[in-house]
């Protein structure tokens, strides 16, 4: 007889661990983040008025979502969050 599993709001819905076959391993590439041009666009977003490649709202929306899984972890709840 499957074992119920506790996870988060209640039982899963399969009510059986998950199968190591289910589990898809893969490497992730490797990146190398070049910030040259978002130095840049800062730069010129302060001396000639340039348009921000990060756009205010953008980091409101990052700061947002930050804010409401800190919410949900500290609750140990599930929170919605609707980007608006």
């Amino acid at each position: 007889m499957p074992t119920a599993i506790q996870a988060g709001q209640g039982l899963t819905k399969t009510m059986v661990p998950p199968s190591e076959e289910a589990a898809i391993e893969t490497d992730l590439p490797e990146v190398m983040p070049d910030f040259d041009e978002l130095y840049l666009n800062f730069y010129k977003v302060i001396r000639t008025n340039a348009e921000p490649i990060v756009k205010n709202e953008e980091v409101y929306q990052v700061l947002e979502l930050i804010e409401v899984i800190f919410a949900a972890a500290e609750s140990q709840t599930i929170i919605r969050w609707d980007t608006k």
